[in-house]
């Protein structure tokens, strides 16, 4: 085992349960409301801050989230500085999405809230200031003569269309990477028909018109496999992630029969392509109580999961004993940041050493809040390095 190893390395020798140098040091994201905070409370940097008149809520992605080069404005690159935080995940820089996308536009604006379309055609409704998640209001799909004609028009696997400015050279670049490269990160598939469909119809179109649930997913399995096989032409991606947030707290949108039904085939389909090229690292990033689903998952396919909320009853803990091989990324609670040293000592001590068997990169379990002060952060990213840092040097010297 080398004493030396790249952040590329270091991921895929943790995925693979693996002993390495370092565990990957990311975070999941902040609200731009606790990036804000945290910069009048001693954070260094300006780089968000020039950002908060229209960003203050907005999703903040940071270092353990993959990132295309066109997203870089969203990403967080100050408090990765501060804290030494590895380098950005890369994802593949193409369109996963509509494309042609929408216009984006302002519908509608008050001294209270902005009213906006964004490309892909999603209406949304996002109060002042912005401190949280926006409210959707309407989607580009409301019928099945609707959604053939979305298909047909602006989901099509068309790689060419989907390409940005300077693909070959990007192309070039991935190939001398020494980060993890990632293919997706917030396509999935009922993930995707809600976002087209919204989350109402989608729900109810499983009962009332199962064809047409059919055909949705179908269709994106057809498309992904497509676009992913044509992009796995070009160059290889060391992990894949299909984004689904299928869960709430109370746990899973759909039923195990419903997923088994609809879902199932297309993950395997998808996974099937991934691991032809030779992409054996494949995540599910899904939010809530997922306990129901994961063996689902696992038949479909899938090896890796993550952020396993807290607050959703999801215990990393539980996870690892009944899922050895599954690998975890997240778990550790976000509000507990803001209860002081002891309740950060007793969330870390308890979890942490979940690294010690591999196959796990602990993290806050969503995005960080903005009443986390800057402190109480820092007292947590610190303890953490300082854990993980003892379990990788007892690692180390047992693969030696």
């Amino acid at each position: 085992m080398t004493e030396s190893m790249n952040l590329r390395e270091r991921f895929l020798a943790t995925a693979r349960f693996e002993p390495c140098t370092r565990t990957p040091r990311w975070e999941l994201g902040y609200w731009s409301g606790a990036i804000q905070r945290w910069y009048k409370e001693g954070l260094p940097g300006t780089e968000q801050a020039a950002r908060a008149g229209e960003d203050y809520g907005a999703w903040v992605s940071s270092t353990g989230i993959p990132t295309p080069d066109s997203y870089a404005a969203h990403t967080d690159h100050d408090v990765a500085r501060y804290f030494g935080l590895d380098d950005q995940v890369r994802t593949v820089d193409i369109n996963y999405f509509v494309c042609p996308q929408y216009p984006t536009e302002v519908l509608e604006e008050t001294d209270q809230a902005i009213i906006r379309r964004d490309g892909n055609g999603i209406v949304s409704r996002v109060l002042k200031p912005e401190l949280g998640m926006p409210h959707w209001i309407d989607y580009p799909v409301h019928n099945r003569q609707e959604w053939e004609r979305f298909k047909a028009d602006r989901y099509q696997p068309d790689l060419a269309a989907r390409l940005p400015q300077g693909w070959d050279e990007m192309v070039a670049g991935y190939r001398e990477r020494d980060y993890p490269l990632c293919l997706g990160g917030a396509a999935g598939f009922f993930g995707t028909v809600r976002n087209v469909v919204g989350l109402e119809l989608a729900l109810t179109t499983f009962v009332d018109d199962p064809a047409w649930m059919h055909d949705m997913m179908d269709h994106l399995a057809d498309f992904y496999v497509s676009l992913y096989d044509q992009v796995l032409q070009q160059t290889s991606v060391d992990y894949c992630i299909v984004w689904e947030d299928m869960c709430y707290v109370a746990g899973p949108l759909i039923s195990p029969r419903m997923f088994r039904e609809f879902m199932l085939k297309p993950y395997q389909r998808l996974t099937g392509l991934l691991r032809d090229h030779g992409v054996d690292v494949i995540y599910v990033d899904t939010d809530g109580d997922c306990w129901k689903l994961l063996d689902l998952f696992i038949e479909g396919g899938v090896t890796a999961m993550y952020p396993f909320e807290v607050q959703s009853n999801m215990d990393v803990r539980e996870v690892r004993r009944k899922y050895p091989h599954l690998v975890l990324q997240g778990g550790i609670d976000k509000k507990v940041l803001a209860k002081g040293k002891e309740a950060i000592d007793r969330e870390l001590e308890a979890k942490v050493p979940v690294a010690a068997g591999g196959g796990y990169i602990p993290h806050i379990d969503h995005a960080t809040p903005p009443d986390v002060p800057f402190e109480a952060f820092a007292y947590y990213r610190r303890k953490l390095d300082a854990m993980l840092d003892e379990i990788d040097a007892a690692r180390m010297r047992g693969a030696r």
